[in-house]
């Protein structure tokens, strides 16, 4: 007779997989039923292509998904499930480092990657992706989206197609309090840091005292709330 997973741990609290090997690249629908309690799931299978809808079912507890080092991950499969509000409603944190590669970077971080953050997330990692472009307008005509917002990473991250990205005109992140900026690179090249900051922390936490001469828009608009930023130590 089949156990379910509730049977097997109702109680858990915290789970990770981790595994390898290259046999394992579809997790599927329900796998999780019956893990009412648990509040962290972590998955970092490096062989991981396809999720299955239905894989987070039953998680409404879930505050924290990472999905760290999922390099060959079909992005287009994740968005799809989370573009159901009701599929981790309660989600916190949010960790997709190095969910993309070289060869798998048609990532496009626009409308339906930022709809995800109709929920009350607070800290959302998206360092070392590789992405094709972004399109941040969304956040403009919806001002809903990454309002729970504090802390967001995007070292390392590489855009490949950046004629194409299109950044929010005049929304404010009203509670993003930190950002790593560093390592950034877009088109292929590295790009400098244009400020001081600390040579041992790599951080400025005095910004709201710098002095901004660019016009109040876009990125400077969108992240005029925060209080550090951490960005290259090569560019300090």
């Amino acid at each position: 007779m089949k156990r379910s997973a509730e049977e097997y741990g109702g109680n858990l609290t915290y789970i990770r997989l981790f595994w390898k090997s290259h046999t394992t690249n579809n997790l599927l629908g329900g796998i999780f039923t019956g893990l009412k309690n648990l509040t962290a799931l972590h998955i970092n299978i490096l062989s991981l292509k396809t999720l299955d809808k239905g894989v987070f079912d039953g998680l409404e507890n879930v505050t924290i998904l990472n999905l760290d080092d999922c390099w060959q991950l079909n992005f287009n499969d994740f968005l799809d499930i989370m573009s159901n509000e009701d599929v981790l409603p309660n989600l916190h944190s949010l960790s997709l480092r190095k969910t993309s590669s070289e060869n798998n970077y048609d990532v496009i971080l626009g409308e339906r990657f930022w709809k995800m953050f109709q929920r009350p997330v607070m800290s959302l990692d998206i360092s070392q992706m590789k992405v094709n472009a972004y399109d941040m307008r969304i956040l403009e005509a919806d001002q809903s989206l990454c309002r729970r917002l504090e802390l967001l990473n995007m070292s390392s991250i590489s855009i490949f197609n950046h004629q194409n990205c299109f950044k929010s005109k005049t929304r404010s992140l009203q509670n993003l309090k930190v950002l790593d900026f560093s390592s950034l690179y877009i088109d292929g090249h590295g790009i400098d840091a244009p400020f001081l900051c600390s040579p041992l922390t790599r951080s400025i936490s005095n910004v709201h005292d710098m002095r901004i001469t660019r016009e109040n828009t876009g990125w400077v608009k969108l992240l005029e709330n925060i209080d550090t930023l951490y960005v290259d130590q090569w560019g300090c």
